[in-house]
């Protein structure tokens, strides 16, 4: 999987044009690289679109593998060797180190890794970064709904045009708020 990882290169992308679409699809998918890819020179700097053109791929499914190249060496070397499918690596691929040297010593240890595990090492991430928050950083503030409403109007008399005809509707806005005044006065009563 090491040209998935490094750089591809136009003389790179020329050998996957000459593999053929469908064969060079294949060996990508299959993890090889395109035929004769190993001994060609490095050149220019090919993009992603040139890279998705002539795998056969869709753009998002390269961006997904090259995002593989951040993979530490244990979940590497196991996508490498086939013990977890592209998939589940990229996945992984997508959490920090920490998450990802936890799932490779789950790896290390013996156990088969899935899509679900990887899944539950990013919630228990998040559900302990969210708990090292302030408690009410994500509470919801109880409000009145005279508040809501009065911001409401403020905002809709700023965004009205004062000049194009429309004072009418600025006026009803106005008679609005002011109504709203009345309901808050007799509320306070």
């Amino acid at each position: 999987m090491s040209w998935l990882f490094g750089t591809w290169t136009a003389a790179r992308a020329g050998a996957a044009r000459r593999d053929g679409a469908r064969s060079c699809r294949e060996r990508a998918v299959a993890g090889q690289p395109p035929l004769g890819a190993h001994s060609l020179p490095e050149a220019e700097v090919v993009t992603v679109k040139e890279i998705a053109a002539q795998t056969g791929m869709s753009v998002q499914t390269v961006r997904r593998r090259l995002r593989l190249r951040s993979l530490t060496p244990v979940l590497r070397a196991a996508f490498d060797r086939g013990k977890i499918t592209a998939s589940l690596a990229e996945a992984a691929a997508r959490l920090p180190d920490a998450c990802q040297r936890e799932l490779g010593g789950q790896l290390e240890a013996g156990c088969r890794l899935s899509v679900a595990d990887v899944r539950d090492v990013a919630r228990s991430r998040t559900a302990a970064a969210t708990g090292e928050l302030p408690g009410g950083l994500f509470a919801e503030a109880e409000v009145a709904w005279q508040v809501t409403v009065r911001g409401h109007l403020t905002a809709a008399l700023r965004a009205i045009p004062v000049e194009g005809g429309y004072g009418e509707l600025g006026r009803v806005t106005r008679d609005a708020l002011a109504q709203l005044e009345r309901v808050d006065a007799e509320d306070e009563t």
